[in-house]
């Protein structure tokens, strides 16, 4: 049965979920790396009786941006940049009701097939520490495989 199921038959709230999630994240990023900044206090406004009302993730740091959250797109040359409205997706992810609970590790700019910028450092394989993870969403894949959300 999966996470929203689970909240929208009350055997769980989604605050439940959330602090679950939100222990899970803290935990993960310390051995991984996988976040830009602490998680979000408190979690981005979405819709909770979306569809998929109650359940935890994370946007990159490539984007979708959501208003008002900075942004750097993994580099060191971008200072001071967030969003000033809803990137379009974001919108979608929001009147899901998806949670967004951090904002997970990108290579610098989507350039580069690693997810290890001189901004934030390399993010780490669960599974393996020694080993980095590729991709866009480097920070992403290395939280869902982890299991925080």
């Amino acid at each position: 049965m999966g996470l929203r199921e689970l909240i929208r038959t009350r055997e769980v709230s989604a605050a439940e979920v959330e602090a679950c999630a939100r222990r899970a994240l803290e935990q993960a990023n310390g051995e991984l790396n996988a976040l830009t900044q602490p998680p979000f206090d408190p979690s981005l406004a979405h819709e909770p009786e979306g569809p998929f009302g109650g359940v935890p993730f994370v946007i990159k740091d490539s984007g979708p941006f959501a208003q008002g959250v900075p942004f750097t797109i993994g580099s060191r040359a971008v200072q001071g940049a967030y969003a000033l409205v809803d990137h379009d997706l974001m919108g979608r992810f929001r009147a899901a009701g998806l949670v967004a609970l951090g904002q997970s590790t990108a290579p610098e700019f989507g350039l580069n097939f690693a997810t290890e910028s001189v901004r934030y450092g390399p993010t780490r394989n669960p599974w393996n520490p020694e080993r980095g993870v590729g991709g866009s969403s480097g920070g992403a894949a290395a939280l869902v495989a982890a299991g925080a959300v």
